[in-house]
């Protein structure tokens, strides 16, 4: 039944890969890369990932404390996202890091957007804006991602709104009006995804943000691939 449920759930992930909005899909349970450093997303774009310290297994990239990760080895513009955005992450946390603020899913550098999670392990999605002087804000989710246990943690922003909202497993957390909004100010930079203590099995970036509908769906979706 597992693997029943298993193989649909790749048969979804890979038709939400088609949306023309779809700016990447990494599917890391999927990618053994030992023989190589690089692999490639399963996206139409194709973008090239670097790893040297993060290892596969058949639940995904597997990283051990903060600061390992896998990026983009150069600049991918695909992922310069300016109206609007959808960060999503499917993951396992081992452990919490005392004194650490990982940027999970991350635009690096003065980062433009990123997920991070405080040291309770509470995500949060910021996002720099054009619209005001330093531009930056962001929201915390009101729920620490659990120990052990896969979760889903999907935030998003739009700039026809200027709003910041988080879900988990599928379902809306909260939301904030962003205290500069406008479009997200692009810095050129690499992407890169896990710096945490834990299991990254996908992840997910649109460049619009998805409806609550849409959002309900990942989450059913995931719970197939690891339920």
């Amino acid at each position: 039944m597992i693997s029943i449920l298993k193989s649909r759930a790749e048969a979804e992930l890979e038709m939400l890969a088609h949306d023309p909005y779809c700016a990447l899909y990494l599917p890391l349970w999927k990618q053994d890369v030992a023989q190589s450093q690089y692999f490639y997303s399963a996206d139409a774009h194709a973008t090239r990932f670097y790893t040297s310290n993060s290892s596969w297994t058949p639940l995904g990239r597997h990283t051990t404390k903060n600061g390992e990760q896998a990026s983009t080895p150069d600049h991918e513009a695909v992922l310069d996202i300016a109206d609007a955005i959808t960060l999503e992450i499917y993951m396992k946390l081992d452990a919490r890091e005392a004194g650490k603020y990982p940027r999970i899913v991350s635009h690096k550098y003065e980062y433009s957007y990123d997920i991070h999670l405080n040291t309770g392990g509470v995500p949060a999605i910021a996002v720099m804006t054009a619209g005001g002087s330093g531009g930056l804000d962001s929201k915390y989710s009101s729920q620490a991602v659990p120990l052990n246990r896969f979760t889903l943690v999907t935030s998003t922003y739009d700039s026809s709104d200027n709003t910041l909202r988080n879900y988990q497993d599928g379902l809306f957390i909260n939301s904030k009006t962003h205290g500069y909004g406008g479009k997200i100010d692009i810095h050129p930079y690499t992407f890169y995804v896990g710096n945490m203590i834990g299991y990254t099995a996908f992840v997910f970036v649109y460049s619009r943000a998805l409806t609550p509908p849409e959002i309900e769906h990942h989450g059913r979706v995931a719970r197939r691939l690891f339920p």
